[in-house]
């Protein structure tokens, strides 16, 4: 992966944007780089655990804002070390007194954050905005949860044609409204008309739209990619932050690709 214009330096916050098929491959990258760079602490916060269990000693927390509450607790009770925090829940709300306290703080944690959204909530653009250094944009995929398909049972519709061209204006209407959000985010000085053909001609399958948010004062700040699937074991210290009592009660260990609830 060429990253050559990435800092991976102590307390810098990615977002990763787009619930592509690759998402997964790009998540462990930076988790790679992190270890490679010396991190040895490192908590994943979410809903789901899919790239979780290539951090073999990990500990997976179920979100909501009780558990980050005391996540951010035991933070603050361990000496400050490099460390890395992987956020991936739509249901996040960084508008809470704890959220707000850590992200305006967590250069004095050393805590390097990234987040990983499907979406973004608009109720987060600001804080984003503020606060990302780097972000990544993959090429949004369609699902169920997005997906406004017609009941075509409902309306005894079954040309294939007509499904799909119904498909394709749903796909086009989301993925309109996902650069909109992007861009109201991420951008700063670029114009909207030059942001949205660069992300079109950026984006595919495989490739990820890329934008360095710290000095994106120009088209140069913006470029495409093509990351590699690498995937290694990662062997980071997350019990640190968690008694055994708390290792139960709060949070739910993985082993292997079995996750204990």
């Amino acid at each position: 992966m060429n990253d050559n214009r990435i800092i991976f330096e102590t307390s810098t916050v990615f977002s990763i944007i787009g619930n592509n098929k690759n998402i997964d491959y790009l998540v462990y990258c930076l988790i790679g780089k992190f270890h490679k760079s010396g991190y040895k602490l490192a908590v994943v916060i979410g809903d789901n655990f899919p790239y979780i269990h290539y951090i073999s000693d990990n500990i997976y927390i179920k979100y909501d804002n009780v558990v980050f509450g005391n996540y951010l607790k035991n933070l603050k009770k361990q000496k400050a070390e490099d460390n890395l925090l992987i956020i991936d829940t739509k249901y996040l709300d960084l508008n809470t007194k704890d959220w707000m306290f850590f992200l305006e703080n967590h250069k004095l944690y050393k805590t390097t954050i990234i987040f990983v959204f499907d979406k973004i909530n608009t109720l987060n653009t600001e804080l984003l905005k503020k606060y990302t250094d780097y972000v990544y944009i993959l090429k949004p995929t369609l699902t169920n949860d997005n997906n406004c398909n017609l009941n075509f049972k409902e309306y005894n519709l079954d040309n294939d044609s007509y499904k799909q061209n119904v498909e394709t204006n749903n796909y086009k209407k989301y993925e309109n409204e996902f650069i909109k959000r992007c861009y109201n985010t991420f951008v700063k000085t670029l114009n909207y008309e030059t942001f949205v053909d660069f992300y079109k001609r950026s984006t595919d399958d495989d490739n990820m739209l890329f934008i360095l948010n710290k000095n994106d004062k120009n088209i140069e700040s913006f470029y495409s990619q093509m990351f590699y699937r690498e995937i290694e074991d990662y062997h980071f210290e997350t019990i640190k932050l968690y008694n055994e009592n708390e290792k139960f009660s709060n949070v739910c260990k993985i082993r292997g690709d079995i996750l204990f609830k």
